[in-house]
């Protein structure tokens, strides 16, 4: 496997992704670290365990998916709308390595009924449904968007059929988010291997990849040891060719702006400003990626 190269070296001390090859150009493969910056999408939406493992995969999973985007401000966006308690997970990913996401619905426990059986994975909690998948750049006059169905509810198992059925690409997806005792995030991380060349032998060597990757420990726990994403991708080079293409940080971080929520309550009439303004004796604002909120002013909208 080729070498990390030096100035990539400071970017394994935090969150980050690595883009490689397998088997020469057959297979693309992504390996994601991102315990930071789903123990900051938990901290900021105060999500409950099952939600924070939803989340944090969804996160991991919008992070792979964006890993071959180049452009600055190239866009991935996931959202997961199932039948489940859990209702919405939503998680978006902008070139070179911003991601930003939220449940829902935070807490299961205060949405329950008393009589409700609390569910113990992700596929019970988000259900059947539908995912959503947008890609854009700052160029594109239409982005991409496609809809496909949520086979059983568990991120990585949708994204994989996502991937076959709406791009026809055969991928194999790892993800993972591991929780301590207490249910704050121990580490989250993920893999992604994709099919790139056509000769016959391909599919024949993702099946076994597939089978390579089931036997490597749970991706979560290689994370929460401390291994970084060079370290989990020498252990794929322990079965097959790899090369390392880049190395690049990652990080939660909201383009939210004062200026922006401003700008969407000016969308709504005098009358309807009024009116709310009336009801709850101010005009705040919460972004429901980040929550961070601003307070406005009547006539500051009225004069937008």
């Amino acid at each position: 496997m080729e070498h990390l190269r030096p100035e990539n070296e400071t970017t394994l001390n935090s969150d980050h992704m690595l883009h490689g090859l397998i088997h020469g150009d057959k297979f693309r493969c992504a390996v994601v670290v991102l315990t930071e910056t789903v123990r900051e999408a938990q901290s900021r939406h105060i999500t409950d365990p099952l939600a924070t493992i939803a989340l944090g995969q969804a996160l991991v999973a919008a992070s792979l998916a964006g890993s071959n985007l180049k452009a600055a401000q190239d866009y991935v966006s996931l959202s997961f709308q199932g039948n489940g308690p859990l209702k919405t997970i939503v998680a978006e990913f902008m070139a070179p390595g911003l991601l930003r996401g939220f449940a829902a619905v935070p807490s299961l426990a205060q949405n329950l009924k008393m009589e409700a059986q609390v569910p113990r994975s992700v596929g019970e909690g988000l259900g059947i449904g539908t995912l959503t998948v947008r890609k854009s750049n700052p160029q594109d006059a239409t982005p991409y968007a496609a809809i496909s169905v949520m086979v059983t509810g568990e991120i990585a198992e949708d994204m994989a059929s996502y991937y076959l059925e709406s791009e026809q690409i055969p991928t194999a997806l790892l993800l993972g988010v591991d929780l301590d005792s207490e249910g704050y995030v121990r580490g989250a991380g993920g893999i992604l291997i994709q099919k790139l060349g056509s000769e016959d032998d391909v599919e024949e060597l993702l099946i076994d990849l597939e089978g390579e990757l089931k036997d490597i420990e749970s991706i979560s726990k290689l994370v929460s040891s401390g291994q970084n994403a060079l370290q989990i991708f020498s252990k794929i080079g322990a079965f097959a060719p790899t090369q390392v293409l880049e190395i690049k940080p990652l990080r939660f971080l909201c383009l939210c702006s004062r200026e922006r929520m401003a700008a969407n309550l000016s969308t709504l009439s005098s009358h309807e400003l009024k009116e709310l303004y009336e009801s709850v004796g101010k005009l705040e604002v919460t972004c429901v990626y980040c929550k961070n909120s601003h307070n406005f002013s009547l006539n500051e909208i009225l004069k937008t």
